[in-house]
């Protein structure tokens, strides 16, 4: 029939370094999400259940610029409000920061719903891409 369906009553959203979500990208599928170091800042989320089941990351563009990358949920751990918090606290410590934009590149247009607006298409095969932008 598919896939386990699992009740999440509370999960929590917090800072993290990258080693402490290394083991995601090294045990599990990741998908589009690209966990590769980069020359820039960046700064890591987790999201835990007595582990950690999700993460994502901001990398530091400018001064005023971050991009909201690598998010990511364990399989059995999706559709369950993760994401949508992962980057609810990622925007909270950009707009903490004094930063004022917040760009996305992905296929799902889950960005729109948190308000993000499509400025380009970033691939011209499928599947599209495209770029999001938040003011915050």
């Amino acid at each position: 029939m598919g896939g386990h369906t699992i009740m999440i009553k509370r999960f929590d959203i917090e800072q993290c370094d990258y080693q402490e979500i290394a083991f995601i990208p090294k045990n599990y599928d990741t998908e589009n999400a690209c966990f590769s170091i980069k020359k820039k800042p960046e700064i890591w989320f987790k999201a835990t259940i007595d582990e950690v089941v999700g993460c994502c990351s901001l990398l530091i563009l400018s001064q005023k610029r971050v991009r909201f990358r690598n998010n990511y949920e364990i399989q059995q751990y999706r559709k369950v409000g993760i994401g949508k918090a992962l980057i609810v606290q990622s925007e909270l410590w950009a707009k903490k920061n004094n930063f004022k934009v917040v760009y996305v590149r992905g296929i799902y247009r889950t960005y729109l719903h948190e308000n993000y607006e499509i400025k380009a298409k970033y691939l011209k095969r499928k599947p599209y891409q495209y770029w999001y932008e938040k003011n915050i």
